[in-house]
């Protein structure tokens, strides 16, 4: 019947605009304006509408520069309120695996675009896990919030940051996923806990440690990059559901960590 363009904000129930920032958060649309929401009167309550997004040309993309003004709902009242039952059980009940291999095998998505859309999905989980509203999870996390729209949000800052560990790992000979994500996720650990950043591995995701791959330093100061990232009430936003609460120590004799320093040698 019109779009939000007609309408404003007020006019609409929580849930109807929950959903529509849940979509975009997903899929990291960067063009939700007014025009791409429709509305559509509800017949069992005329004075309701129902929200329906159209326009999703900027959706998927390999790049996350979504800025605030990219959402906008982002300033409505609606999204800093909490999460009903019902969304909640829909955003924790997610199979983002199986969303993955659908996006893989009927759209051919490249990795870069995989990635984000992973990540943001867990982001989304986690933030959801942990209390946050919809506002703190897309203004705190995953979108640019400087008024220009041009600082680095901190989902872009942290996979940047794991991206140059992963190189670093791999030009290193030393690459295993899941203890590179460990590694991150005690990172993120160790920062929002005060504690000096440190990687270290359970003893479970350990490496045969071989003498003659002498290990190079990573490039960057993991304090640099976790110096801006926010806790998630102390959970892992990516791999509390992987690792565990609890890590083991590592043996000497069988593995050897990476080095994070702040050199600036190349990899």
């Amino acid at each position: 019947e019109c779009s939000m363009d007609d309408l404003g904000p007020s006019k609409i129930k929580v849930d109807e605009v929950h959903k529509i920032a849940i979509l975009d958060i997903r899929l990291m649309n960067a063009d939700r304006n007014v025009a791409n929401i429709l509305c559509q009167r509800i017949h069992e309550d005329p004075e309701n509408f129902r929200l329906v997004p159209i326009d999703h040309g900027y959706s998927l993309r390999s790049v996350a520069d979504v800025a605030w003004f990219d959402w906008c709902w982002l300033d409505w009242p609606q999204t800093k309120q909490p999460l009903s039952q019902k969304s909640k059980n829909y955003v924790l009940n997610l199979d983002i695996e199986a969303d993955v291999r659908l996006l893989q095998e009927r759209l051919n998505m490249g990795n870069d675009v995989i990635d984000y859309f992973r990540a943001s999905c867990y982001v989304l989980k986690a933030g959801v896990r942990a209390g946050l509203t919809l506002y703190d999870i897309a203004s705190e996390i995953l979108c640019r919030s400087d008024p220009c729209g041009e600082a680095p949000s901190k989902l872009e800052t942290l996979t940047t940051m794991a991206k140059e560990l992963s190189m670093s790992a791999v030009h290193n000979g030393r690459f295993h996923h899941a203890t590179a994500s460990l590694a991150l996720e005690e990172q993120l650990a160790s920062t929002s806990s005060g504690m000096p950043p440190q990687i270290s591995y359970s003893s479970k995701f350990s490496i045969p440690f071989n003498s003659s791959v002498k290990p190079k330093p990573v490039v960057r100061s993991a304090s640099s990059f976790f110096s801006v990232v926010p806790s998630l009430g102390g959970e892992s936003a990516f791999s509390d559901e992987l690792f565990g609460s609890s890590n083991s120590n590592i043996n000497e004799n069988e593995t050897q960590p990476a080095m994070v320093t702040s050199s600036n040698s190349d990899c």
